[in-house]
């Protein structure tokens, strides 16, 4: 069952490739292809593996650069079906995408542990001065590049790895969105980044919709 869902989804996407011909279209195609099966399952393995996703998502990253890559090539060497607006879709939605969804999900993180650790030092002053955003490692340039650097450092998204029960992190999940920021959580740049997360989270899952839809249909990207 397991190789029906994860293992043959791949391999049927490098034996279109091959029935299709070596152009850097269907190579572009091929990539894509894989990419949203990979997501798939490491969505899947997020139920039951807490910190997958962050594991896995500089590879995934690193295959929508190649991804994007190839689409590129396509459309610079003028094959049939390429397109610059491909190319861009994909920047966007393979690497673009991505990159900031886990990149304000760090830096969220980043902001409440600063809090946290103002709060167990007692520093008064340091929780007034991160509260109210003029700590210059809460500003938004300076949460974005903690993000960014967290994306990519394998070390902390390894060491995060830990089975976990479905409905209990459905269920934290779900407290998670609920809950509403008291002021003291987090600074401004950190609350204006959690607007923007479900934005990010929101256009990726609909062209993931998409893409499955063409897949199901037989369609080209």
């Amino acid at each position: 069952m397991l190789d029906d869902l994860f293992v043959q989804p791949l391999v049927n996407d490098v034996r279109n490739m091959e029935r299709t011909g070596w152009s850097w279209e269907n190579i572009g195609k091929t990539l894509g292809d894989i990419g949203f099966d990979l997501g798939v399952t490491v969505l899947v393995a997020g139920l039951f593996i807490s910190g997958v996703g962050e594991a896995a998502a500089p590879f995934l990253i690193g295959l929508g650069v190649l991804t994007t890559g190839a689409k590129g090539m396509a459309a610079a060497e003028d094959e049939r079906g390429a397109s610059w607006g491909e190319v861009a879709s994909s920047a966007f939605f393979d690497v673009g995408l991505p990159l900031a969804g886990g990149a304000l999900h760090a830096a969220v993180d980043a902001d409440s542990n600063y809090l946290t650790d103002a709060f167990d030092q007692g520093d008064l002053d340091q929780m007034e001065q991160l509260k109210d955003g003029t700590d210059a490692r809460v500003s938004a340039g300076a949460l974005w590049n903690t993000g960014v650097r967290h994306v990519f450092n394998l070390d902390e998204a390894f060491s995060g790895l830990s089975v976990t029960n479905p409905i209990d992190a459905s269920r934290d999940g779900l407290s998670s969105a609920l809950t509403v920021d008291d002021g003291l959580t987090h600074g401004p740049a950190a609350k204006a980044f959690e607007y923007l997360k479900p934005l990010a989270e929101g256009l990726s899952r609909a062209h993931d919709a998409k893409h499955a839809w063409q897949l199901a249909e037989g369609q080209d990207m």
